[in-house]
């Protein structure tokens, strides 16, 4: 969940990331890229970016406000 409650990040064995709204409980954004399942899920202080870290060792870095992907590590 992020800092003001209103969004919850969610990722699994699917290998998505999603990005729910809290109070709607919709789905607004599913992130496609992880080739295991992701382990870790965080959002930075600043809400800006979405971080994702999956089995198979990759490390994704998410816009928040637009989402989309914007780096791998």
């Amino acid at each position: 969940m992020d800092r003001d409650g209103e969004s919850i990040i969610s990722g699994g064995g699917d290998k998505l990331v999603r990005l729910w709204g809290y109070d709607e409980g919709h789905c607004y954004f599913v992130g496609v890229g992880h080739s295991g399942a992701i382990s870790q899920v965080a959002v930075t202080p600043d809400k800006a970016k979405i971080v994702s870290v999956g089995t198979e060792g990759a490390v994704f870095i998410w816009d928040y406000a637009q989402p989309r992907m914007l780096s791998d590590l």
